[in-house]
């Protein structure tokens, strides 16, 4: 599946959103840690990827609204 580069922002602010309701933890580091690879390249958080995928289903779908839409007043 193909995302675009906006798709792609919005999917990595809904795993961060997603992220955040499951665990509560605000440490940037977790993820990052979480996110690393073994060496056969899977990653070092097995679930990472099934929370990745969950985000782009979600984004694809429509489904995102990770930190609510801004609206400009003129």
């Amino acid at each position: 599946m193909d995302l675009n580069k906006k798709e792609s922002y919005e999917v990595m602010l809904q795993f961060l959103k997603n992220w955040y309701k499951l665990t509560k933890n605000k440490d940037i580091t977790d993820i990052l840690s979480g996110a690393q690879y073994w060496k056969d390249g899977k990653p070092l958080d097995s679930a990472f990827l099934d929370y990745w995928n969950e985000a782009i289903k979600e984004v694809k779908a429509g489904e995102n609204d990770p930190f609510g839409k801004f609206t400009s007043k003129k």
